[in-house]
């Protein structure tokens, strides 16, 4: 999909058709991808905010001084 989703502007410019990977199921890699980062990087962010809440109590979050 990555490799479709960066030739489309070359073949437009070029007036080539770009034809579209087979789809095999409902959500594609990317579509995967950001669906688990999603998540994790909520987490991420719950966890600094924790951090810069309480840094005496979880210096160990906090990174180094």
């Amino acid at each position: 999909m990555l490799r479709y989703y960066l030739g489309v502007p070359t073949a437009r410019l070029l007036r080539r058709p770009w034809p579209h990977p087979p789809v095999t199921s409902k959500y594609n890699p990317l579509q995967r991808i950001a669906y688990l980062a999603m998540p994790l990087l909520g987490v991420l962010a719950v966890a600094s905010g924790w951090a810069m809440h309480k840094p005496v109590q979880l210096k160990w979050l906090e990174g180094p001084s």
